[in-house]
């Protein structure tokens, strides 16, 4: 089961000590020392759509991406997504090539930070 950011603390906390990454489709935020891995994901109505079934159904598809990928992840590190209006119009299996790409280089940033 995938562990999800909820309070506003983590996701100031997230967004003020991450590193961030940006695509076309999305952003990726990052950041290490929480006690477990953690996802979080914006979808703006602004971005993405104001019906809340296309907004649910990317918010799924990220999941779903996410989970598939678990064994690239660092341990004991939040990510949070945020999508943009080109994440709604993108293939699955570009989205999952995308995340891939963008995941890994997110992490060598955190490695680098670390040290």
């Amino acid at each position: 089961m995938i562990k999800t950011l909820t309070k506003k603390r983590d996701f100031e906390k997230l967004q003020k000590q991450g590193v961030k990454w940006n695509t076309p489709c999305f952003t990726i935020v990052a950041a290490p020392d929480f006690d477990d891995n953690y996802l979080g994901i914006i979808a703006s109505k602004r971005n993405i759509s104001n019906l809340a079934v296309i907004r649910n159904r990317v918010k799924r598809q990220i999941r779903e991406i996410y989970r598939n990928n678990t064994d690239v992840l660092e341990k004991n590190t939040a990510y949070l997504i945020i999508l943009k209006k080109d994440f709604t119009d993108t293939e699955f299996t570009k989205l999952n090539e995308e995340f891939l790409s963008t995941i890994k280089k997110v992490n060598k940033q955190l490695k680098e930070k670390s040290n």
